[in-house]
């Protein structure tokens, strides 16, 4: 592994100089630790986008559902522009979408806790488990009666 000082000293710059090694197919001055280090963290990075962008998708979901004095023509669009980002981040990762199917339990509760938290709401006002579908979640035309 070479030993890039740029890219300590000028990110932008070591991006560049790093994609225009890589095709040159000059693999061998290629800062290996730390292109690994930036795959990993774009990969978790989109994962914790798409966790708090789910959880409040479901938050609001949820008082559309539970408030429905409260369900305006801002609501309805701050859950479909959060549907929107939150499906052109989980379309280019298929696996992405499996770990958001597979926590939504998990994500309901936080969103649960939040509720609570923020609203008049109690802990015995929701249903155990999440009521939507990752499906319903990402339905630009999904909201619950």
């Amino acid at each position: 592994m070479k030993n890039n000082p740029q890219y300590h000293e000028d990110f932008c710059e070591w991006t560049f100089h790093t994609a225009n090694l890589l095709r040159q197919g000059k693999y061998e001055e290629v800062d290996i630790e730390n292109v690994a280090k930036k795959i990993e963290g774009l990969a978790r990075r989109d994962k914790h986008q798409s966790i708090e962008k789910l959880i409040e998708v479901i938050s609001l979901l949820l008082k559309w559902q539970l408030q429905p004095k409260k369900q305006t023509r801002r609501l309805d669009l701050r859950i479909l522009n959060l549907r929107i980002k939150l499906s052109f981040i989980l379309n280019d990762s298929p696996l992405l979408t499996n770990k958001m199917s597979e926590m939504l339990n998990e994500l309901y509760q936080s969103a649960v806790n939040e509720l609570v938290t923020s609203t008049h709401l109690s802990a015995g006002d929701f249903p155990e488990k999440c009521p939507y579908s990752l499906k319903q979640c990402l339905d630009y035309r999904y909201l619950p009666e």
